[in-house]
Protein backbone atom coordinates (compact mmCIF):
# COMPACT_ATOMS: atom_id res chain seq x y z
CA UNK A 1 0.00 0.00 0.00
CA UNK A 2 1.55 2.90 -0.92
CA UNK A 3 1.42 6.47 0.74
CA UNK A 4 -0.36 9.28 -0.85
CA UNK A 5 -1.75 13.03 -0.50
CA UNK A 6 -5.50 13.18 0.24
CA UNK A 7 -7.63 14.66 -2.66
CA UNK A 8 -7.87 18.08 -2.28
CA UNK A 9 -11.22 19.60 -0.36
CA UNK A 10 -14.67 19.13 -1.92
CA UNK A 11 -15.83 21.72 0.46
CA UNK A 12 -13.56 24.18 -1.27
CA UNK A 13 -15.23 23.08 -4.60
CA UNK A 14 -18.61 23.19 -3.13
CA UNK A 15 -18.09 26.80 -1.55
CA UNK A 16 -16.48 28.54 -4.37
CA UNK A 17 -19.08 26.63 -6.91
CA UNK A 18 -22.12 28.57 -4.37
CA UNK A 19 -19.90 31.78 -4.89
CA UNK A 20 -19.81 31.39 -8.28
CA UNK A 21 -23.85 30.72 -8.95
CA UNK A 22 -24.42 33.72 -6.72
CA UNK A 23 -21.92 36.04 -8.27
CA UNK A 24 -23.18 35.04 -11.95
CA UNK A 25 -27.07 35.68 -10.82
CA UNK A 26 -26.03 39.04 -9.42
CA UNK A 27 -25.69 39.61 -13.41
CA UNK A 28 -27.38 43.20 -14.02
CA UNK A 29 -26.98 44.44 -11.04
CA UNK A 30 -24.70 47.14 -9.89
CA UNK A 31 -21.16 45.44 -9.04
CA UNK A 32 -19.40 46.87 -5.68
CA UNK A 33 -15.92 47.23 -5.65
CA UNK A 34 -13.30 48.69 -2.89
CA UNK A 35 -16.23 51.60 -2.23
CA UNK A 36 -17.51 51.97 -5.99
CA UNK A 37 -20.43 50.57 -7.52
CA UNK A 38 -19.57 50.04 -10.87
CA UNK A 39 -22.81 49.98 -13.56
CA UNK A 40 -23.21 48.96 -17.03
CA UNK A 41 -20.17 47.50 -19.36
CA UNK A 42 -17.82 47.85 -16.31
CA UNK A 43 -20.02 45.64 -14.42
CA UNK A 44 -20.34 43.42 -16.60
CA UNK A 45 -16.39 42.70 -17.15
CA UNK A 46 -15.99 42.64 -13.21
CA UNK A 47 -18.44 40.20 -12.59
CA UNK A 48 -17.47 37.98 -15.48
CA UNK A 49 -13.48 38.16 -14.60
CA UNK A 50 -15.19 37.50 -11.40
CA UNK A 51 -16.63 34.45 -12.46
CA UNK A 52 -14.14 33.23 -14.63
CA UNK A 53 -11.35 33.27 -11.42
CA UNK A 54 -14.06 31.50 -9.14
CA UNK A 55 -14.29 28.73 -12.41
CA UNK A 56 -10.63 28.35 -12.15
CA UNK A 57 -10.70 28.35 -8.55
CA UNK A 58 -13.00 25.30 -8.60
CA UNK A 59 -11.40 23.60 -11.65
CA UNK A 60 -7.80 24.42 -9.98
CA UNK A 61 -9.14 22.86 -6.54
CA UNK A 62 -10.48 19.42 -7.76
CA UNK A 63 -7.18 18.95 -9.68
CA UNK A 64 -4.86 20.08 -6.82
CA UNK A 65 -3.21 22.62 -8.59
CA UNK A 66 -0.30 24.51 -5.54
CA UNK A 67 -0.71 27.75 -8.47
CA UNK A 68 -3.94 28.17 -7.86
CA UNK A 69 -4.22 27.44 -3.69
CA UNK A 70 -2.23 30.59 -4.25
CA UNK A 71 -4.89 32.34 -6.18
CA UNK A 72 -7.63 31.12 -3.43
CA UNK A 73 -6.13 33.00 -0.95
CA UNK A 74 -5.39 36.15 -3.24
CA UNK A 75 -9.51 36.45 -4.32
CA UNK A 76 -9.79 35.67 -0.73
CA UNK A 77 -8.00 38.68 0.24
CA UNK A 78 -9.19 40.90 -2.29
CA UNK A 79 -12.87 40.18 -1.82
CA UNK A 80 -12.78 40.53 2.02
CA UNK A 81 -10.61 44.04 1.53
CA UNK A 82 -13.27 45.69 -1.21
CA UNK A 83 -16.26 44.29 0.43
CA UNK A 84 -15.11 46.40 3.99
CA UNK A 85 -13.77 49.75 2.21
CA UNK A 86 -17.27 49.12 0.06
CA UNK A 87 -19.49 49.02 3.84
CA UNK A 88 -17.14 51.83 5.06
CA UNK A 89 -16.96 54.08 2.09
CA UNK A 90 -20.52 53.90 1.04
CA UNK A 91 -23.92 54.60 2.88
CA UNK A 92 -26.82 51.88 3.50
CA UNK A 93 -28.89 54.70 0.65
CA UNK A 94 -26.34 54.28 -1.34
CA UNK A 95 -26.68 50.89 -1.93
CA UNK A 96 -29.90 50.73 -2.29
CA UNK A 97 -29.47 50.18 -6.37
CA UNK A 98 -27.78 46.92 -5.34
CA UNK A 99 -30.23 45.81 -2.58
CA UNK A 100 -33.54 47.09 -3.75
CA UNK A 101 -36.55 48.18 -1.31
CA UNK A 102 -37.19 44.39 0.02
CA UNK A 103 -34.16 44.08 1.94
CA UNK A 104 -33.88 46.15 5.14
CA UNK A 105 -30.23 46.99 6.65
CA UNK A 106 -30.40 44.57 9.56
CA UNK A 107 -30.65 41.46 7.63
CA UNK A 108 -27.84 42.73 4.53
CA UNK A 109 -25.55 43.54 7.38
CA UNK A 110 -26.12 40.37 8.72
CA UNK A 111 -25.81 38.62 5.60
CA UNK A 112 -22.54 40.23 4.80
CA UNK A 113 -21.33 39.02 8.14
CA UNK A 114 -21.96 35.63 7.52
CA UNK A 115 -20.59 36.04 4.19
CA UNK A 116 -17.56 37.73 5.72
CA UNK A 117 -17.01 34.61 8.13
CA UNK A 118 -17.88 31.96 5.82
CA UNK A 119 -14.75 33.47 3.49
CA UNK A 120 -12.89 33.34 6.99
CA UNK A 121 -13.40 29.91 7.43
CA UNK A 122 -12.54 28.97 4.12
CA UNK A 123 -9.21 30.40 3.89
CA UNK A 124 -8.25 29.07 7.16
CA UNK A 125 -9.36 25.64 5.64
CA UNK A 126 -7.34 26.34 2.36
CA UNK A 127 -4.30 26.58 4.55
CA UNK A 128 -4.95 24.29 6.93
CA UNK A 129 -4.91 21.64 3.97
CA UNK A 130 -2.50 23.49 1.59
CA UNK A 131 -0.63 20.03 1.40
CA UNK A 132 -3.27 18.82 -0.36
CA UNK A 133 -2.62 20.88 -3.32
CA UNK A 134 0.45 18.90 -4.51
CA UNK A 135 0.17 19.31 -8.37
CA UNK A 136 2.82 22.10 -9.82
CA UNK A 137 1.71 21.94 -13.07
CA UNK A 138 -0.09 25.94 -13.92
CA UNK A 139 -1.95 25.01 -16.38
CA UNK A 140 -5.82 23.13 -15.74
CA UNK A 141 -5.29 20.09 -17.53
Amino acid sequence: MSSTVPPPSRVLCLYYGFLLLTTALSHGLPYPLFGVMLTGHAATGALALDCLLLIHIIVGVARAQRLTWYLLLGYNAVNLLSLLVTLAVLTPGELDPLLGDAVPSPSFYTGVSLAVIAMLVATAYAVRVRHRFHNTNPYLL
